[in-house]
């Protein structure tokens, strides 16, 4: 017995391996375990969010040698073990060794479809399910609405839940919120959130989130308004959904509030949305508040530091950003390919050719980074407004198959300093990529004219 919770206190302690050695350990020695024990161990391995496909698969040897392996609970902790591994074809053997599997089972394997991408075959097990007569619970459906990716699919399992009798479950309004807005209905959204009795914090969030992604920004405050009236407390994810609207908006003075609302909640949630509120900051054009934030952050992170040179990106202030950018990697932070392109953009705002092709090098040799579409329009628009025509020819070369968004800007770049023959370039390449894009066209008509060639203007008209 003393041995059994040994194992039980290791595994709690964190140090899942020794807890493993342990249980096989007892396993030579013919020690068993009983269901409950097997239980409460599995609950404190499930807690470990890095297990390995290699523990698990041990776990379940140790399941099978006290004879456990068939038990739903248990079973249940293996599908989601395997699942967080990555593992479908454990899952399903785990699924497999279950004796008239329960609606519980059901749902673990289900979901674990759902979440690894696999939504026709989460909605292939969904139907065996009711074939076999197993009866839908809560469970069941939050797992199958985790696989619906079309208003279709989120429309019938909705009219399941509703035949059920279970729409006023709160757990199954809160994911029909996400979903709906996902699959692109915010109206159908709105429609389950308004049928809820008794909303949280997780059905404000649902649909502040759902507001913010469809674009309904003034709405997106509204209801965080309407939720403080209610006295439902905001988490993380809500502020920072409403910290990204206020950006969007322009709404300072609301984010003003918010952040005074954060700090009144103390500085764990300082901590993390710090970053939320520096980037509304400088989206709001008030770099003196983005720089306040930023000083009071106990442990600014690469995260930070690219925020705050994007705040004094958008306020105008190229050489600050740059030697933002200077002191973060003074501090041994990696600027990563987000940081890049704000401080490409700085020395585009700014015309520093020199610099901005400084950084762009930079980003390849030191750091390793793959240049992007907006890495690669930073430097050709420095090199077009500096005249260097050719070398922005070469670079838009190298894009590969995102080179259409550097052939435009090339072309609008031939159009200002009417270079004809590098301009017909340009368009043969946007018309060959983007053949119903009118902008090519236009602009290439633009040139046409300013040379007075109004016949081949014409051709193209």
């Amino acid at each position: 017995m003393l041995y059994k919770h040994f194992i039980f206190n290791v595994s709690r302690s964190g140090n899942l391996a020794k807890a493993i050695l342990s249980a096989e350990s007892m396993q030579l020695q013919g020690i068993y375990l009983t269901r409950d024990q097997a239980y409460c161990w599995l609950r404190e391995c499930s807690k470990h969010h890095e297990i390995s496909l290699d523990y698990v698969k041990r776990l379940q040897s140790l399941l099978v040698f006290n004879r456990l392996d068939s038990v739903h609970v248990l079973g249940h902790h293996l599908i989601r073990q395997f699942t967080s591994c990555g593992s479908l074809v454990d899952a399903h053997k785990a699924f497999n060794k279950l004796v008239n599997p329960s609606a519980y089972a059901w749902s673990a394997i289900i979901a674990s479809h759902a979440k690894l991408g696999k939504s026709e075959s989460a909605f292939h097990l969904y139907g065996r399910m009711l074939e076999v007569g197993i009866r839908t619970d809560k469970f069941v459906f939050l797992a199958i609405l985790g696989a619906c990716t079309t208003l279709a699919t989120t429309r019938l399992i909705h009219d399941h839940i509703i035949q059920d009798g279970l729409e006023s479950v709160i757990m199954l309004g809160n994911a029909m919120i996400d979903v709906y807005a996902k699959c692109g209905s915010l109206t159908e959204s709105c429609v389950v959130f308004d049928k809820l009795c008794n909303k949280d914090v997780v059905s404000c969030n649902s649909m502040i989130v759902a507001y913010t992604q469809h674009g309904e920004l003034y709405h997106t405050l509204t209801c965080f308004l309407k939720m403080q009236l209610q006295g439902i407390e905001a988490d993380d994810a809500t502020l920072s959904s409403v910290l990204i609207a206020c950006s969007n908006l322009g709404a300072i003075e609301f984010g003003r509030l918010v952040h005074h609302k954060i700090v009144e909640s103390g500085s764990e949630q300082y901590i993390k949305l710090g970053t939320a509120l520096l980037d509304m900051y400088g989206k709001c054009g008030s770099l003196d508040e983005s720089l306040d934030v930023f000083c009071q952050l106990r442990s600014p992170d690469v995260v930070s530091w690219g925020a705050l040179i994007a705040a004094c990106v958008q306020c105008g202030e190229s050489d600050l950003a740059m030697r933002c950018f200077q002191l973060m990697e003074n501090d041994a932070f990696m600027p990563n390919e987000v940081t890049f392109t704000s401080v490409l953009a700085a020395c585009s705002n700014a015309g520093l050719v020199k610099e901005g092709c400084k950084y762009f090098k930079l980003m390849i040799n030191k750091y390793g980074l793959i240049p992007g579409p907006s890495h690669h329009l930073c430097v050709i628009d420095l090199l077009s407004r500096s005249g260097r025509l050719d070398e922005a020819e070469s670079l838009v070369q190298s894009m590969g198959r995102n080179a259409i968004v550097g052939w435009r800007s090339l072309l609008t770049a031939c159009e200002i300093y009417g270079n004809l023959g590098l301009g017909r370039n340009c368009y043969n390449h946007c018309v060959q990529l983007e053949p119903n894009n009118a902008s090519g066209y236009m602009l290439m008509s633009k040139i046409y004219s300013d040379a007075s060639m109004m016949e081949e203007r014409n051709d193209i008209v």
